[in-house]
């Protein structure tokens, strides 16, 4: 595992940096943290972490501390994870092998399932059904963006690809933040997409956390700053006439990108290739929020966030233990729909989690 580096962004939450320090520990491979904590981890860091974990601590934005972190990767290949979450080790391996043996594509992950504890049990939860068999392998640039941008899926974010295009995509953000909630993961989907095939292995690789207080990456890394702010909607960000001129130097920004990807095609063509992806990411995710709502949810949701916190919690409690699976019953469920479950790795999974 010496092509592979994880980087791992952390931000006040010793706990899970702790947790995932103790479990990286079990590999030989490169694991960069980069905290942006209130209060330094690196006392416990020194005599907790083996060799192979290095550890930043720098107090700047996210884009700030990604870019710093890009730029000491030394391996061939690399991935992004948040703090509290875990991948299985030997699907990893068999993503870089797949990069290796098939030059046209540039991004390679697995299947995920979700993760948390309800009154200290360790239940589970299919996630991101829509990564099962996915693949991108369109020819054309522009039809494998949009085909992928329509069809929208993160699988990309959480995928192994070359460090050098990681590297490049971290400047490009660190040096052209919009306000843009999740600049970072549309950035990735669109800069991926366009620049070659990508596949999602038959095989669990990712365990998404959905314990309290830890939804995904971006609240993870929030700080306030424009592209991990909630209210700097995509649709929000393209279509207001205050955000006009910031759209304009977006589109250039991202075109002249792709271009650098792709030198054999026109300008026009990559601006072209990245507007409508855009614009048809904007119209499905609209669609699919107007088709969730309906008016017995709304009265639900008003009547359920009058409640005090502590009750809230507990009825979610109650929910997830009535009618989720134990972890491991997942797994099975997932296994029997065909994806290959290495149970070695899941192990050391768990053991981590019970730690």
């Amino acid at each position: 595992m010496e092509n592979l580096t994880i980087i791992i962004p952390s931000k006040n939450r010793p706990f899970f940096l702790r947790r995932s320090t103790n479990y990286w520990n079990n590999y030989n491979f490169p694991v960069i943290i980069v905290d942006g904590s209130d209060e330094t981890q690196k006392k416990w860091m020194d005599e907790n972490s083996n060799r192979n974990i290095q550890y930043l601590y720098k107090k700047t934005p996210f884009p700030d501390r990604l870019n710093y972190a890009a730029k000491l990767i030394k391996t061939k290949y690399c991935i992004l994870l948040s703090d509290d979450e875990f991948f299985c080790i030997s699907v990893l391996k068999k993503c870089i092998n797949f990069l290796e043996s098939n030059n046209e594509y540039v991004a390679v992950n697995g299947c995920a399932i979700g993760f948390f504890y309800t009154f200290n049990k360790l239940m589970g939860e299919k996630k991101y059904p829509e990564w099962v068999k996915r693949i991108r392998v369109e020819t054309d640039p522009s039809k494998r963006i949009i085909s992928h941008m329509k069809d929208y899926a993160n699988s990309l974010g959480v995928s192994v690809i070359k460090s050098d295009m990681f590297k490049q995509c971290a400047e490009l953000y660190a040096n052209n933040e919009f306000p843009i909630f999740a600049q970072w993961e549309l950035q990735m989907n669109l800069i991926l997409s366009f620049a070659g095939k990508s596949k999602t292995l038959d095989e669990l690789m990712y365990f998404r956390s959905m314990e309290e207080d830890s939804p995904s990456i971006h609240h993870v890394i929030k700080n306030h700053i424009p592209s991990l702010n909630l209210k700097n909607k995509i649709d929000r960000f393209w279509n207001e006439p205050r955000f006009e001129k910031q759209k304009i130097k977006f589109i250039n920004v991202m075109s002249c990108f792709l271009q650098t990807l792709k030198p054999e095609y026109s300008l026009d063509y990559c601006r072209s290739a990245l507007t409508s992806s855009i614009e048809l990411y904007i119209k499905n995710s609209i669609l699919i929020k107007n088709k969730k709502k309906d008016f017995s949810s709304y009265i639900k949701i008003k009547i359920y966030n009058f409640l005090p916190t502590l009750v809230k919690n507990t009825l979610i409690k109650i929910k997830y233990r009535l009618i989720k699976n134990s972890l491991l019953d997942q797994i099975k469920l997932i296994e029997d729909e065909g994806i290959l479950v290495n149970y070695k790795d899941i192990n050391q999974i768990i053991l981590a989690l019970k730690k």
